[in-house]
């Protein structure tokens, strides 16, 4: 019972931490709502930067769809 509680505060705890880095994050993310590109090795994926996904990576509309990504390099965008 005292490791379930104490795993519920923490959780609590990291819950409200992650979302005041969110909040600040969103705040001053660059190109949102910009057309961007994430490259990744050789991979590329170009989309509209939505802003930050609930787990805190990169929200990027493509496709008709939203994708987080959590690595990669970003790129300002063309638009077609």
């Amino acid at each position: 019972m005292l490791v379930m509680r104490m795993f519920s505060e923490y959780n609590d705890a990291k819950t409200e931490f992650n979302s005041a880095w969110r909040r600040e994050a969103e705040a001053i993310l660059l190109w949102r709502h910009e057309h961007v590109e994430v490259r990744d090795g050789s991979n590329t994926v170009c989309g509209v930067l939505e802003g930050l996904g609930s787990d805190g990576g990169l929200l990027l509309r493509h496709d008709g769809l939203n994708e987080e990504f959590f690595g990669g390099d970003l790129h300002p965008g063309v638009r077609f």
